[in-house]
C-alpha cells in the first residue's frame, strides 16, 4: 500500500523514482524562474532589508534620515 519494496536493500543505494520527462523539465523551469526571481527581490530590497532606506516617506514636520 504504502510502495513497493522489492529491490530494497539494507544500506544500498535507494531506487529512483519513476518520472516523466516533463515533470523533469517543469521542475527544472519553475525552480530556476523561483530562484531567479528571489535575487531579483533581494538586489531591488537589499537596502531596506538590511536598514539603509527607509521604506514609507517621513510624516509631516519630521525630517527625512538620510544615509
Amino acid at each position: 500500500m504504502a510502495g513497493h519494496h522489492t529491490n530494497y536493500k539494507w544500506n544500498g543505494p535507494l531506487p529512483r523514482p519513476h518520472v516523466s520527462a516533463g515533470h523533469r523539465i517543469a521542475t527544472k523551469f519553475l525552480g530556476a524562474t523561483m530562484f531567479f526571481w528571489m535575487f531579483l527581490r533581494i538586489k531591488e530590497e537589499y537596502p531596506a532589508m538590511l536598514g539603509l532606506h527607509n521604506f514609507y516617506p517621513p510624516k509631516e514636520g519630521e525630517k527625512a534620515v538620510e544615509h
